[in-house]
């Protein structure tokens, strides 16, 4: 789902401008960042204005910093980086700004931190002293000296990080107007663009409040009233739409997927500064921090630590960018972990500019391709503040054998280790690397890794860049793919490539056949009851030359993975390989998942073995139908074919044929009689030779393959029925008078209503069925009800509100029970939808327990099946 602008407010009250832009819909699942801490940089940004939880804020974040899990990280910090907040126009004031330098001294150290605050005043630029680059106005309220030397400090650190190739991660601990001065500044006085910041630079906001008190007008005042000119962006809109921008949950609330570091209870600052604290500098920052806002005397009524408590909210945003996870996701784990532990007593070790160094490996410097050789030399890129044992080994990916290991001492500073690894007669296909960097004389049998490359997968290939024929092809290795920024289509986990649906493709550049392949095995799994789909292997591109399909049929489950085969023919030579993937009748909405492919060389894999996908899908009525089988087969076997009548499984005809060995088509001439047109299936079965169903082990089986018997001369699309899937094009939540528009969807009595439109397209018959499916987030219990809208049928999730919301019109289903977190709900909508949009709106009745179901931005989008015939 896309997220939109909703609407920009300005008020005036006694004299006092309060610009208000609209918040960003958080994620409660965003995407994982891996902090790399040989080129990344972490910048804390605090406004500490006016509440005093950034004072705290900034004894956490030191706190984290001077855990040995952190040591080696590069930071910066900025205090001041407010917006608009409490600006007063009469007196040119914009108080309760709340400096707090020994403080940031005592978390950051004396260099690596500005002051973009002065005083208890406006913390604008000066108006002769803008920063290089920027695009600041003549404003009459700027009176901050300090305001430009941190912007350009920021810059230099920024430009630092990505010249050695880094991510800069910004906690955004306040507004978002210092985000874009710097920013901007990079951009105007560097040779980085704005589509180097859109992929390099991330900021993580918590708080609505933060960005509804970020400065509306870009030029700050320049038109005179506070609007946005004509033309020109917000100031969180364009950090929003030029930054890697992520909202997260808001980390003052419970029950939401950060941790919710706010508390009243007093026992929290207490154990920090109490003499017993094992962790002086820890002791110390909340001591200061407890001084600070005493010396400030500004305890708002709203705030828990008023009466004592502790709110570091703004420190979950650190709690994400470095990935602490369930380590400290609440109060006692993080007061366990870095407030009164003994490992950290000592304050930050600063990484790649700060001169502490780091023990790190970059595991993105192996090879993801070697060529196949007696001895593989391999290169590994490090960081180490002392001489250190670098172990490494290599696995099988199939089997996960052992193959070889080396240890490599390597000195102090940033180079690369170099192995010589006996690989000895080892045959083409997948393996993984797993490194450690220990202590020297240490390894993983008895020592602790300072850091670890966990099976990093590559591809050993045939010497010279010879034939790929042979070679096994791990699923993950493409080059690319259909759908490369849609986490629901084509998405690789592990070592499989899974989410894959209708019309997706996957492509490996530059496959070389050689002088033919004559088979292809695909290891592949399914849902135990999906009829699974099919893999055409076509060269050149998604509709080039067909040389291969392979029909993958229910395994015992998607972690169950079988070997499928099929023929292959007309390639030859070297072409960029696309494996485009295609429904079967029936198929649900994820088909398969691929581990790996091999192809063959020669006449193919010697297998028994029924090519279902052959089979037609459509044939003209007549008293005989004639009918080809595609087969495999080691030795003249029996192939036995029945139809039967899909409405009531009646049995109609049935034959058996004798083939011989190799590849080819069974053909039979199979008696129908005077049967009607519609709906029939197939059932086949391949036997030794005077076997069947009755009195033998199938070899291979084709199960109730559906197909259509059209009235003679008529198409035969005319009268196949189908299945269209579709996915919202629109959903969001509405909870009372707020919209949600993130990963989510909920229902609950009287609170919170849904809203989902379709744009159905592609049914060419009559409706026979059509049901809503959805995936359940997060349990609840009672009745669910379907409507359809019934006004406001051009609504979006940035136009729609709780007055324009759609009407209920008539009731398509309901459905009522208890509903397990991860379960499906299917909820059966009749036979009133037809092609269009339709807007539906879900609710739940009185006395129900609320429901969350996985909207269009979670894993498992809704969707709508319409049948038809």
């Amino acid at each position: 789902m896309k997220k939109h602008l909703l609407t920009i407010v300005v008020s005036f009250i006694v004299a006092t401008v309060s610009q208000a832009q609209s918040p960003t819909a958080p994620s409660s699942n965003p995407l994982t960042i891996n902090f790399n801490k040989t080129r990344d940089l972490f910048i804390a940004q605090f406004d500490s204005k006016p509440d005093p939880d950034d004072i705290q804020a900034i004894a956490a974040v030191g706190c984290m910093l001077a855990h040995p899990d952190l040591h080696g990280v590069d930071f910066y910090a900025v205090q001041g980086t407010v917006g608009m907040q409490g600006y007063n126009a009469g007196t040119g004031e914009n108080n309760n700004f709340i400096p707090a330098p020994t403080l940031m001294n005592l978390a950051f150290g004396q260099d690596r931190w500005s002051q973009a605050g002065f005083n208890n005043r406006n913390t604008f630029p000066q108006n002769s002293n803008y920063p290089n680059g920027s695009s600041f106005p003549n404003n009459f309220w700027g009176l901050n000296t300090n305001w430009t030397p941190a912007v350009n400090a920021v810059v230099n650190k920024a430009k630092t990080a990505l010249d050695r190739g880094g991510m800069i991660y910004i906690m955004e601990a306040g507004n978002s107007d210092f985000t874009y001065d710097w920013v901007q500044s990079l951009v105007n006085t560097t040779s980085y663009t704005t589509t180097d910041t859109q992929t390099r630079i991330v900021v993580v906001q918590h708080s609505n409040w933060n960005e509804n008190n970020t400065t509306t007008t870009p030029k700050r005042g320049i038109s005179g009233n506070g609007t946005v000119p004509a033309g020109e962006a917000t100031i969180l809109e364009w950090v929003r739409n030029n930054t890697d921008y992520r909202r997260i949950e808001d980390g003052n609330g419970s029950n939401n997927s950060t941790p919710g570091y706010n508390s009243s209870n007093t026992t929290w600052q207490n154990q920090a500064e109490a003499s017993s604290n094992p962790n002086t500098h820890a002791r110390n920052l909340w001591l200061e921090a407890d001084s600070v806002l005493a010396a400030h005397g500004f305890f708002p009524s709203y705030s828990n630590i008023s009466v004592g408590g502790v709110d570091y909210s703004d420190a979950s945003e650190a709690w994400y960018i470095f990935n602490v996870g369930t380590n400290a996701d609440t109060i006692q784990k993080f007061w366990n972990r870095y407030v009164v532990n003994t490992d950290s007593a000592s304050g930050p070790v600063p990484g790649p500019s700060g001169g502490g160094g780091t023990n790190a490996l970059v595991c993105s410097s192996l090879p993801s391709t070697l060529e196949n050789a007696t001895t593989l030399n391999v290169s590994l890129d490090y960081e180490a503040t002392g001489a250190r044992d670098i172990y490494m080994e290599i696995r099988r990916v199939s089997d996960n054998a052992w193959i070889t290991a080396q240890t490599v001492t390597v000195s102090a500073g940033v180079n690369t280790a170099n192995f010589s690894f006996n690989f000895g007669t080892q045959s083409l296909g997948a393996y993984k690397f797993t490194a450690g960097m220990y202590n020297v004389g240490e390894n993983w049998t008895n020592g602790t890794a300072y850091d670890n490359c966990s099976q990093i997968q590559f591809t050993v290939t045939a010497p010279g860049g010879g034939s790929d024929v042979g070679v096994t092809i791990p699923g993950p290795s493409f080059d690319a793919e259909s759908h490369p920024s849609d986490a629901n289509q084509i998405r690789v986990i592990g070592n499989v490539v899974g989410y894959v649906r209708a019309g997706n493709w996957i492509r490996y550049d530059s496959f070389n056949f050689d002088t033919g392949a004559g088979s292809v095995d695909v290891s592949a799994s399914t849902d135990a009851s999906s009829p699974g789909g099919r893999i055409e292997f076509r060269l050149g591109s998604t509709t080039g030359t067909l040389i291969s399909t392979v029909n993958v049929t229910g395994t015992a489950g998607w972690n169950t993975y079988e070997t499928f085969s099929a023929n292959v023919t007309g390639a030859t030579g070297v072409h960029d390989l696309y494996l485009v993937f295609v429904a079967n009748t029936g198929s649900p909405f994820y088909l398969l998942n691929v581990q790996d492919f091999k192809f063959n060389a020669g006449g193919g894999s010697t297998t028994n073995a029924l090519i279902c996908s052959s089979l037609p899908s459509a044939l003209s009525n007549a008293t005989t139908l004639n009918v080809g089988l595609d087969y495999e087969a080691t030795a003249s076997r029996d192939i036995y074919l029945e139809i039967r009548r899909v409405s009531d499984n009646a049995w109609i005809t049935a034959q058996t044929v004798t083939v011989s060995a190799g590849v080819n088509t069974a053909n039979f001439a199979l008696n129908f009689g005077t049967q009607n047109p519609g709906n029939y299936k197939f059932t086949s079965g391949m036997y030794n030779v005077g076997e069947n169903w009755s009195n033998g082990t199938a070899y291979d089986n084709c199960s109730q393959i559906q197909f259509t018997v059209t009235a003679p001369g008529a198409s035969a699309s005319s009268s196949i029925g189908g299945t269209v899937v579709e996915t919202p094009t629109q959903d969001v939540f509405i909870q009372n008078t707020t919209v949600f528009n993130d990963s989510n969807l909920k229902v609950e009595p009287s609170v919170r209503t849904s809203y989902l439109k379709f744009d159905v397209n592609g049914i060419s018959g009559t409706v026979t069925g059509a049901k809503l499916i959805v995936q359940l987030t997060e349990a609840g219990n009672g009745t669910v009800r379907v409507y359809q809208g019934n006004s406001n049928p051009g609504w979006t999730e940035a136009t729609i509100n709780s007055g324009n919301a759609p009407g209920q019109g008539a009731q398509l289903g309901s459905d009522t029970g208890s509903y397990a977190n991860g379960s499906t709900l299917e909820i059966d909508l009749g036979t009133s939808i037809g092609n269009g949009e339709i807007t539906l709106v879900i609710t739940m009745d009185g006395g129900g327990n609320d429901v969350w179901f996985s909207s269009s931005e979670g894993v498992n989008s809704p969707r709508l099946e319409v049948t038809y015939q």
